[in-house]
């Protein structure tokens, strides 16, 4: 007779072998019971697919490893186990994604720390301050800025640029401790800073207004990078001001009020083993308010779509991206009509805009942690010169000097054509009689034999000679080169140098000429069906004047 001793042996034995058989064949009976789901909302990545049956040597011996991704992808519970693992990590106090950082009182921030991370242009490298502007990308957005603005201007339409801040910035007191500037100076402050320099006021700073919302409640989702409700009503109001110092008559910058409601949070849970959730929370009131109206009427929020409110008054083409999103219904009342384009803005685009919507304001909304980007400003330079904008005056190339590092092949009324030695060569160009106005394009058609580099070295105000710190820079390519510069009034003293070629090779200048960008010609009164626009008050290159 077995003693209970040995059954008690035998159960345990048993009751192992089941465990372990569960343990090894639920995930495969949970996989073929669960459905198949092509992306993890948890992980926020597409999971490998299930490869095909293979059809060639090549094929039969990559399938092991991508049936085995499939697998791992996809084996039973594994989204249970992922969410348990991520959530426990979290509240351990631990990140459980490089895509994450965990701050004080369980506050989740978007970015990694780890040496060279740049998946979400490094927000933490933001709250750094070591994500920084050089002084030439500073220059470089500042001539974006006013050359979009003056042709913007030549269309009948203003310009207005719109920072929404990470949320480091707004709550750096909850990042953790070891987050610490580095520099006083955030890409942020000196781009501010500097557009305020050049006069380049239609650029709206959201840090101050969000910052001192905060007082109110809590304005940026707990674990989310984006702002709540309560942020993008203040968001809202503080862009409704600065378009009001252009038009003055047709906004009225003011708080829309809240009532109590549900909001969903967030794009960082899945970071932490959750789903987003919808709380209870302080929502818009747009009782009383028109309902506008979607063209297209199935557009999804990623699609190019306009919203026409009766009771609006001005047009608006929108550049946004996933900040503009909470905003959307806001300006969708304050706008007759406003079209949403979630990408930078693009000039062939714009073109089509401009034409088509006929807008009286032209935004283009980043989030910070874009930043220090600076677009390039040619594209908006060739547009203008394009459309035969501003005074040109053509420089007679018998005026142009050059060192001996050039050798004079031929020079006529047309063209001049010089042979590089490749080391250091370059041309003098004098300042012609130039009308006044606030900057000038300088637009320069030339023939190289080799791809190389080309500088332009200008002046600044009360600093004589040329410097390392004040070049424009473009590569030539080998053949034909249109070639264009934006220079403020302050930055043509009597002589601009151009180092055209670093290398040996046979350079033929066509022509070279300054367009200056006077006052541009006012377009004629829009026919529209809700207002009559007001008139643009920025100045010829967007500074206020």
């Amino acid at each position: 007779m077995m003693s209970a001793s040995r059954r008690l042996y035998h159960l345990y034995a048993v009751a192992l072998v089941l465990m372990f058989l569960a343990a090894i064949y639920l995930p495969l009976v949970g996989a073929l019971l669960e459905d198949d789901i092509k992306i993890s909302r948890l992980e926020k990545r597409t999971l490998a697919p299930l490869p095909s049956w293979p059809g060639n040597l090549q094929t039969v011996q990559e399938f092991p490893a991508r049936f085995a991704d499939y697998y791992a992808d996809h084996f039973g519970f594994r989204q249970l186990l992922v969410s348990l693992y991520k959530q426990l990590k979290y509240h351990l106090g631990d990140a459980p994604s490089r895509d994450v950082i965990l701050g004080k009182d369980g506050w989740v921030f978007l970015g990694g720390i780890s040496k060279g991370y740049t998946k979400y242009d490094d927000p933490v490298g933001d709250a750094r301050h070591v994500n920084r502007y050089t002084k030439a990308g500073l220059r470089q957005f500042a001539s974006y800025f006013s050359a979009l603005s003056y042709w913007l201007k030549s269309r009948g339409s203003a310009f207005l640029f719109v920072m929404a801040p990470n949320k480091h910035s707004i709550y750096p007191e909850y990042l953790p401790d070891y987050v610490e500037p580095v520099h006083e100076e955030s890409a942020a402050d000196q781009l501010f800073s500097y557009l305020r320099a050049r006069g380049l006021t239609q650029a709206v700073d959201l840090r101050p207004a969000l910052i001192e919302a905060k007082a109110l409640g809590p304005v940026y989702f707990f674990r989310d990078s984006h702002w709540n409700h309560l942020g993008a009503n203040h968001a809202q109001k503080a862009i409704s001001e600065a378009l009001a110092a252009v038009f003055p008559d047709d906004i009225s910058p003011a708080l829309f009020p809240l009532k109590a409601g549900t909001h969903r949070e967030g794009d960082l849970n899945g970071y932490v083993g959750l789903l987003p959730q919808r709380r209870a929370a302080l929502v818009p009131d747009f009782s009383g308010t028109c309902k506008p109206r979607t063209i297209p009427e199935q557009a999804a929020p990623r699609d190019v779509h306009t919203d026409v409110c009766d009771t609006g008054r001005l047009r608006a083409v929108i550049f946004r991206d996933s900040f503009f999103t909470a905003l959307e219904p806001y300006f969708s009342r304050i706008f007759s009509r406003s079209t949403y384009i979630w990408t930078r803005l693009d000039m062939k685009v714009l073109k089509e805009m401009i034409e088509r919507e006929k807008p009286d304001v032209v935004i283009e909304e980043w989030v910070e942690r874009s930043l220090p980007l600076a677009p390039s400003p040619v594209p908006v330079l060739k547009q203008i010169v394009a459309d035969g904008l501003g005074s040109v005056v053509a420089l007679p190339l018998s005026r142009l000097r050059f060192n001996d590092r050039f050798r004079l092949l031929s020079r006529t009324r047309k063209q001049l054509m010089l042979e590089s030695t490749g080391e250091g060569p370059y041309i003098l160009i004098p300042r012609p009689d130039l009308p006044p106005a606030p900057a000038y394009i300088l637009h320069i058609r030339l023939y190289s034999s080799v791809r190389a580099g080309l500088e332009l070295y200008y002046t600044e105000k009360n600093k004589p000679g040329f410097s390392a710190n004040r070049v424009l820079k473009q590569m030539l390519s080998e053949g034909e080169n249109d070639l264009y510069f934006w220079l403020y009034a302050d930055e043509i003293g009597d002589t601009l140098r151009l180092n055209p070629v670093w290398a040996k090779g046979r350079l033929v200048l066509h022509s070279l000429e300054f367009i200056a960008l006077t006052e541009p010609p006012r377009q004629p009164i829009r026919n529209s069906a809700s207002h009559t626009p007001a008139p643009s008050r920025l100045g010829p290159t967007g500074t206020g004047q």
